[in-house]
């Protein structure tokens, strides 16, 4: 996942199911790259939510194949 802005300490991105349950919670670190670890993820869609310290949040939907 790539960001227009560098992630900072108090952002996070949320990786959720599509019944709004949290799968993956991972923090900024100042970079524009989050690694969004599959792991044992199902193939299917899940919602990304990019949650900035500042208050805007960002949704959008990817597809895990």
């Amino acid at each position: 996942l790539v960001c227009t802005e560098p992630l900072t300490n108090g952002d996070q991105v949320r990786l959720l199911d599509l019944k709004g349950r949290t799968l993956r919670l991972l923090y900024g670190h100042g970079s524009r790259t989050v690694y969004l670890d599959r792991g044992e993820l199902p193939s299917g869609m899940y919602a990304v939510q990019v949650i900035r310290a500042s208050g805007p949040v960002s949704s959008f939907r990817i597809v895990v194949d």
